[in-house]
This record gives structure tokens, sequence and C-alpha cells, in this order.
């Protein structure tokens, strides 16, 4: 003899079909996306910490340390915060500082690699070359004269000319 299903029994027969069913529809819904990385305070802390010590020796336990997590799991959450490695911002943050120096043409460039942290002027050069295309003594050759030239046009015009 058969017996007639319940609504329950139907239910529950049918269930691991509309499970199946389950991860398309989710797949095709727009949900937020977890993107992990350093908290915003965090990440703060430790770029105010690169920008005011870019002169001296920095390691991946001490910015580790500023953040209070191991040095690989701050690796990795600083690559998702900022799309590099910590020691690679660190790099680029001296470079940066560079070019602002060199643009000044007010000092040496042995004097700005040891200024950065570089361990001497050969490293800064290479290091140089790699970020910027060229070497220090033509990028400050370049800016000093493009400076020059602006500075001995503007400065023959009178008082009140627009430059």
């Amino acid at each position: 003899m058969l017996r007639q299903r319940t609504k329950v029994e139907e239910m529950l027969m049918s269930a691991p079909t509309r499970v199946l069913a389950l991860p398309c529809a989710v797949l095709t819904e727009e949900l937020p996306r977890f993107q992990g990385g350093l908290s915003h305070d965090v990440l703060r802390r430790v770029v105010e910490h690169v920008d005011a010590h870019l002169g001296e020796r920095m390691s991946l336990d001490q910015l580790a340390g500023l953040a209070g997590m191991s040095r690989f799991h701050f690796a990795r959450q600083f690559r998702i915060s900022t799309g590099q490695s910590p020691m690679g911002y660190v790099r680029q943050a001296r470079i940066e500082r560079a070019t602002a120096i060199l643009r000044e043409r007010n000092t040496t460039i042995a004097r700005v690699a040891v200024n950065l942290g570089f361990a001497d002027q050969s490293h800064f050069t290479r290091t140089f070359g790699r970020f910027v295309g060229v070497s220090p003594k033509s990028f400050a050759d370049r800016h000093w004269r493009a400076g020059r030239s602006s500075a001995s046009i503007t400065a023959g015009m009178p008082a009140g000319m627009p430059t």
C-alpha cells in the first residue's frame, strides 16, 4: 500500500534541489567582499613612521611591531592594503624624497644617499635608476637646468607680470 506524502515530506524531498541551486544564486548576487588588509589606523601609523624615519635603518620586524602582528602576517596584510611589500614601500618613499631633494640641488648625491638610509652612493644610484629610469646626477642636472632657465626667464620680467 502506498501512502500519500505529506507537505513536509515533499519539502524535504525537494530540498536538495533548492540547496544545489543556492550557490548559483549567491554567485550571481552582488555581495560585499571582504578586502582584508591593515586597518586604516594601523596603516596610517606605519606610513607615518616610515615617513618620519626614512634616514634610519628599518626592518620588517620593526614595522610589524608597530602594527602589533607577526612579520609574515604584517607583510601579507600590508601588501593587500598598498599593493606592495613593506620594504618596497620604504624604498619607494626614499626615492620620492630623493627626487624632491635633488630638484632643489642644494646637496650632494652622496649626502642624499646617506641621509635617506642607503648603504652607500652606489646602492642609492642603482635603486634610483631602477625607479626613475635615470641616474640621480642626470635627474638633478635636468631639473636644475630646467629650474635655472625658468628662473632666468622670470628674472628679466617686470614685477607683476604673469609667468
